[in-house]
């Protein structure tokens, strides 16, 4: 008959076991003395690593530069992309900024009667910021700005005082100035921001990069500079009269950074700018053309510019083109390509006032053929000199509405609005940053410098390794402190393994021990077991005997290693530690380390004990009594 779970005879085997540990005190304290002589150096090894590596880590923690990712390269990101950036697991803080790293500010105050000048460098920052975890006063807010402890100490201002922002740019070989007043609500301490900062809302960094850049800043009233509006191509056509060759092809590669360099037939950039196959035609003396891409980035008019540096002779031509837009205009749903004379010569009339060149100094030309369908429409509007061309733009793009007033030249072959690349190409720059049109210089303006920077804040140091190698498969080179934390992991790995191995070694020994003195226990007392099992008592409650006494001797030898433990434990936290110049604890185990070591000791020396056990089982009482 199977035994019961909860057998009755437990109380007594463990009062027998108890009992015959008892009377043999001697004995008994010696393997409560070896439990404990093996075990506690293992805890003060152990609680030594821990405490060093906990001492390391905090020191890397509590610098949040440890925890911080910065790009390398200054590209140009759009808003989707900090959308997506913040759902990464890993990420708790991620904040775009316009420069690719701070830069310094002059901050001018006055106290007591007196105006003094400062400096310090410019964050965007929010309330979520873990810079300001140890913040004095208030996260920055509008016009109420974060400033580091030794600009306060410095300057001599505290919260509550006054600031103000002065923002310089060079136009016309002329030094222009705006003033920005600002209210100092919150101090940091130094630890956290080691070098003179202020932590500002990312409005204010926004404005005062794009001041710098000459950008207007129309809610600050400050003015910008007229400038050739900016373009930006998905791809690159190369027109040229013959083969570039390997050479070339190679060096414009390299130059402007793109991914492929690929032969293109006429068919192909027709499909690229949505035109039907058949459509693209290479103009008489351009018998090959080449296709260029960049996966993950945009080419701009500087690239054409580049491009063209690297090709150097007549023979060749570069022409960016954009996939068509969906707009309204004259009020019809319309699509709006860019389409270059030297590909569609065909499809686009001769303007005179259609200069189609490369580069980023070409001007802004808003003349656009009608297709022949919006003629009457057209008509009807009695020959409006400037409609609106409102441009549909996708969600993902920075720029969220855009309405162009337009000329119109004629009408053109097609269902399509014609407008010149260059202009296409100015629109499609609304992909990073946020542009308008500005009907009064007949212009289309940027509002805002745009996104090259940011600073990722990783949940641990422990995922900043994973987020440097998340970040470059994504194409994105980062900077940061990953180096020291992977040694770190590295002498984390290295001290456990010493520990293990010691630990080990030292367990064999012990639990070796501990099975020979339950087995020479059972030895010397063959009677006694003989007797127990005459007197009734079956082979199981036999068997636990040893069991029972192995785990009585574990908890007394765990717990007598505890009390040496933080015995030993606060002579080295509160001497040695001081006297090595250690600033924290030297020694430390946390609660699940004693439960894990309590546990694992009471299974071992279980183990250990199942020699002795099996041996009391196979005792003959009438062998072990005629033997006595």
């Amino acid at each position: 008959m199977k035994e019961p779970l909860f057998n009755p005879y437990w109380a007594s085997v463990t009062f027998i076991a108890t009992k015959d540990l008892v009377s043999e005190k001697l004995i008994t304290f010696c393997m409560i003395l070896s439990v404990a002589a093996v075990l506690t150096p293992i805890m003060l090894l152990t609680s030594v690593k821990v405490g060093f590596i906990d001492r390391l880590r905090s020191q890397f923690i509590q610098d949040s530069s440890f925890r911080e990712v910065r790009p390398v390269n200054a590209d140009l990101r759009d808003e989707p992309f900090f959308v997506e950036l913040r759902k990464w697991p890993d990420v708790i803080y991620a904040m775009p900024s316009v420069m690719l790293v701070p830069r310094e500010v002059d901050i001018r105050y006055q106290v007591n009667g007196k105006v003094g000048k400062s400096s310090a460098r410019l964050f965007p920052s929010d309330s979520s910021d873990p810079l300001l975890v140890h913040l004095s006063g208030k996260p920055p807010h509008g016009d109420e700005v974060v400033i580091s402890s030794d600009v306060a100490k410095g300057a001599g201002v505290d919260i509550g005082s006054p600031i103000t922002l002065t923002i310089d740019r060079i136009e016309n070989d002329e030094r222009k100035r705006v003033e920005l007043p600002l209210t100092v609500v919150g101090i940091v301490p130094d630890a956290e921001l080691p070098l003179p900062s202020l932590l500002a809302d990312p409005e204010i960094d926004r404005a005062v990069e794009s001041y710098r850049a000459g950008i207007s800043v129309a809610e600050r009233g400050w003015p910008g500079v007229v400038s050739t509006p900016k373009q930006s191509f998905e791809k690159l056509i190369v027109l040229t009269k013959s083969n570039l060759g390997e050479t070339r092809v190679s060096d414009l590669r390299i130059r402007l950074g793109a991914d492929k360099v690929s032969d293109a037939a006429p068919e192909q950039y027709a499909a690229e700018v949505g035109l039907p196959s058949g459509k693209a035609k290479a103009q008489p003396g351009w018998v090959h053309a080449y296709l260029v891409e960049k996966s993950g980035g945009r080419f701009n008019g500087d690239d054409l510019l580049e491009a063209a540096a690297v090709l150097h002779n007549d023979e060749t031509q570069v022409i960016g083109i954009n996939p068509p837009l969906q707009a309204t205009l004259l009020g019809r749903n319309v699509s709006v390509a860019g389409l270059d004379q030297r590909l569609f010569g065909d499809l686009v009339p001769t303007a005179a006032d259609w200069k189609v060149k490369p580069g980023a100094s070409f001007p802004f030309n808003n003349g656009v053929f009608l297709p022949e369908t919006l003629a009457g429409a057209w008509k009807g509007s009695n020959g409006d000199k400037a409609p609106l061309l409102t441009i549909s733009l996708p969600e993902n793009w920075t720029t969220k509405s855009l309405a162009i007033g337009v000329r119109i030249l004629g009408t053109a072959p097609g269902g399509d609005v014609i407008v010149s690349p260059s202009l296409l190409a100015m629109i499609y720059r609304g992909t990073g940053v946020p542009i308008a049109f500005d009907s009064i210089g007949s212009n289309i303006v940027e509002q805002s410098a745009g996104y090259r920077g940011f600073r990722v804040v990783a949940s641990g140091i422990d995922a900043v390794p994973q987020l440097v190698q998340k970040f470059s498969e994504s194409g994105i080179a980062v900077r940061a402190r990953s180096d020291e934390i992977l040694k770190l992991q590295q002498l984390d790995r290295s001290l456990t393994t010493l520990v293990i191995v010691v630990a080990a070694v030292a367990l064999a020994g012990g639990f070796s021990i501990l099975s020979a003195s339950f087995f020479a226990n059972v030895q010397r007392k063959r009677v006694d077991f003989a007797t127990l099992r005459l007197v009734g008592m079956q082979k199981a409650q036999v068997f636990r005997i040893p069991l029972v006494q192995a785990v009585i001797i574990a908890c007394a030898g765990f717990l007598l290693s505890c009390a040496l433990y933080f015995t030993v434990a606060a002579l080295l936290n509160g001497v040695i530690a001081a006297q090595l110049g250690f600033d924290g604890q030297l020694s430390n185990l946390y609660l699940w380390h004693f439960l894990a070591i309590g546990v694992f000791v009471i299974l071992g020396s279980c183990i250990a004990s199942l020699s002795a056990s099996r041996e009391a089982t196979r005792i003959d009482p009438a062998q072990a009594l005629r033997a006595a």
